[in-house]
């Protein structure tokens, strides 16, 4: 008996399992490549909304120190009882503006498993 015919007689033995295990691990791979691309999906959105949050962050910002300055300069002028009333009226809509940009950017997630 030469060895080939050996082997052929026993890879359908040998193989029998092992053509099983190589599905499993196909799948198993496929699977892991499907979690990957999810995760890099969700990876871009969360990017997304970091810039979009920077962005409101820093405008918020650039509105309170301006109206820091604006308070700062009614105090140096005595405290002119318009102009304090103008820039307490401008932080009250500008704080309405700042909470509705939070509200459209915080929507509830429920965590997926």
């Amino acid at each position: 008996m030469s060895s080939n015919s050996i082997g052929a007689s026993f890879s359908p033995i040998l193989l029998g399992g092992l053509s099983e295990r190589l599905d499993a691990i196909i799948t198993l791979l496929k699977l892991n490549n499907q979690i990957i691309n999810s995760m890099a999906a969700n990876l871009d959105l969360i990017k997304a909304q970091v810039a979009i949050n920077t962005q409101v962050e820093a405008s918020a910002l650039a509105l309170i120190q301006q109206l820091a300055l604006r308070l700062a300069d009614a105090s140096a002028n005595a405290l002119d009882p318009v102009e304090v009333k103008a820039i307490a009226d401008q932080l009250a809509v500008s704080a309405a503006a700042l909470q509705a940009a939070i509200d459209a950017n915080t929507t509830p997630t429920t965590p997926s498993v």
